[in-house]
């Protein structure tokens, strides 16, 4: 109650939200970004989640390039949850949470998309506890979609598919 009518950042506390205490077994980080090198999605999976995991080493971290069309595949997930030593359910689980984090991270032009702490319950179930997703500022939006996009400029000619839509790049038909 002594919350209640607080200044928080700004802003004054009108309601507050209590959650049931979670007893879990371990803790995980589960994420997808940016590769700045590779300009690709990449997703991350440790066995070791909770504060600081970003700053940690390394080590026990599983990492994979995704697909910026298709995202990351959940055999691909379940992949990445065998190198960071998950096993049986959590292997299955993990692999779930993964393609779907990667596909809410393409579907909403996102910078950052991180489970963290994503833990193991006793029962051996995987609950997200806190999350966190950056969404990119100037991503384009279009909507409804078109069935066409043509892109003009681009000295290759060549036709892909992009969630359902037919993207075309012509460059005024200019060849090397």
């Amino acid at each position: 109650a002594a919350l209640l009518g607080m200044d928080f950042r700004g802003a004054a506390v009108t309601r507050v939200s209590i959650e049931p205490r979670i007893e879990f077994v371990r803790a995980l980080y589960a994420g997808v970004t940016w590769d700045t090198a590779s300009r690709m999605p990449v997703a991350l999976l440790k066995a070791a989640g909770g504060v600081d995991v970003e700053a940690a080493a390394e080590a026990g971290l599983a990492r994979r390039s995704a697909d910026p069309c298709t995202g990351l595949r959940e055999y691909e997930g379940r992949e990445m949850a065998s190198q960071a030593e998950l096993e049986g359910r959590l292997l299955q689980e993990a692999g779930r949470v993964l393609e779907r984090l990667a596909r809410a991270f393409l579907d909403l032009d996102a910078l950052t998309a991180e489970i963290n702490p994503l833990v193991e319950t006793a029962d051996g179930f995987l609950l997200g506890l806190d999350a966190h997703l950056e969404i990119e500022d100037d991503a384009l939006t279009i909507n409804p979609l078109p069935d066409i996009i043509l892109s003009g400029h681009i000295h290759k000619i060549t036709t892909s598919s992009y969630r359902g839509v037919t993207l075309i790049t012509g460059g005024a038909f200019q060849q090397k």
